[in-house]
């Protein structure tokens, strides 16, 4: 996408799985020491991962139905990769896995400011089987990083 794409993600927090908050939890702290994890919780970290593909190929599809297709560049989604979710964990003194917010996302490209914060606006008006949490504006206060998207932040509710 180009400098003149305008940009919204949608992250989903995982509100239920079959792993336990409290074993992703300490999966989480063995990161964040440093640990190696056994071939166990290597094998429950990805299908903890794994657990929001429904989600990912849920708001995909919502978002073509609700969003003006002409105005949309570009749809991605993706999964966070396991080095990445070890690279924020360790960055991080504070964060949980349990917690982080951007394991799956979606990120729609639009082709112009208006369309950006009318798709952002639709989304979050719109009934959803999950449960919208908040908001993050970067387009009227970028980040750092020169992020000016607008990120919607929704919980999964089973």
């Amino acid at each position: 996408m180009d400098q003149n794409t305008y940009v919204f993600l949608l992250k989903i927090i995982q509100l239920k799985c079959m792993i336990s908050k409290s074993k992703i939890g300490k999966i989480g702290d063995r990161i964040k020491r440093g640990e190696f994890l056994t071939k166990a919780e290597n094998t429950n970290l990805q299908d903890w991962r794994k657990s929001f593909v429904p989600i990912l190929d849920y708001y995909p599809k919502k978002a073509t139905q609700k969003i003006d297709e002409e105005s949309i560049v570009a749809l991605g989604k993706r999964l966070k990769r396991i080095p990445s979710i070890h690279s924020k964990l360790k960055r991080s003194k504070t964060l949980r896995l349990s917690s982080m917010q951007d394991i799956a996302g979606l990120r729609i490209g639009l082709k112009n400011q208006s369309a950006m914060l009318a798709a952002a606006n639709t989304m979050r008006s719109s009934q959803s089987k999950n449960k919208f949490k908040r908001m993050y504006d970067y387009h009227s206060q970028p980040k750092e990083d020169g992020d000016r998207s607008i990120h919607l932040v929704y919980q999964s509710v089973k």
